[in-house]
């Protein structure tokens, strides 16, 4: 996916030269050049979905313990913590994997197709920094896990709406207020914007605060 971006970033701005609604739709996403809004857009996209993977991962949590598969694993010489760790750590490292396949997949292209070899850690970069965003979904499954297992859910609603905020909050010209629930909206996009690193690190605070309440909440409450 990542090169298929790669490949028509730079034939953009004549794909949509008839299209003044998908120009504005593009141009919303920050920089005044067409191209890098248009790869803004498409890094959003890509992170989004890797926050699919992260759920996922995040939440085989519940599954082993639906399944009962968990309790017997907990009879042995395995801990709680090191149990939940473990999957956490797929969840966080598996998520930066891919974000990182996309960003490179469409640097390189990308770099072939204009001739620049500046443009494969350029969009490195763009995938890469939506890493808290992704990492504070993972804290938010490990504290549904820890707190109210039942409504592990929620977490998947939660992603909806960033789905919703970030693709069409600005067609549907949701209040700002809305649009801030979503951890995308707090995240650099780049190419087409500045880099700011204090979101960055306050999402990547709340994910560790959320991701450590989980543990030790888990460590307390009953399995069912």
């Amino acid at each position: 996916a990542g090169a298929a971006i790669g490949w028509i970033a730079d034939d953009v701005k004549d794909l949509v030269a008839d299209n003044e609604a998908m120009r504005k739709t593009i141009a919303q996403f920050g920089g005044a050049d067409l191209t890098d809004s248009y790869l803004s857009t498409q890094m959003l996209f890509g992170a989004l979905v890797a926050a699919g993977f992260a759920l996922q991962a995040a939440l085989r949590l519940r599954g082993e313990e639906t399944t009962l598969r968990v309790e017997p694993l907990l009879a042995t010489a395995v801990s709680r913590g090191r149990w939940i760790v473990s999957h956490l750590v797929v969840a966080l490292s598996g998520s930066v994997v891919v974000l990182a396949a996309g960003g490179l997949g469409c640097g390189l292209v990308y770099s072939l197709v204009i001739k620049d070899a500046g443009q494969i850690p350029r969009m490195l970069g763009a995938a890469l920094v939506y890493t808290p965003a992704l990492w504070l979904f993972v804290g938010l499954a490990a504290l549904l896990f820890g707190f109210f297992p039942r409504g592990v859910a929620v977490a998947w609603g939660a992603l909806a709406a960033c789905f919703v905020i970030g693709l069409l909050g600005e067609v549907l010209e949701l209040p700002d207020w809305v649009k801030d629930v979503s951890p995308f909206e707090h995240t650099p996009r780049l190419p087409g914007a500045d880099l700011t690193v204090l979101p960055l690190t306050v999402l990547t605070a709340l994910a560790i605060a959320a991701a450590g309440t989980g543990l030790l909440t888990f460590q307390r409450r009953d399995m069912f």
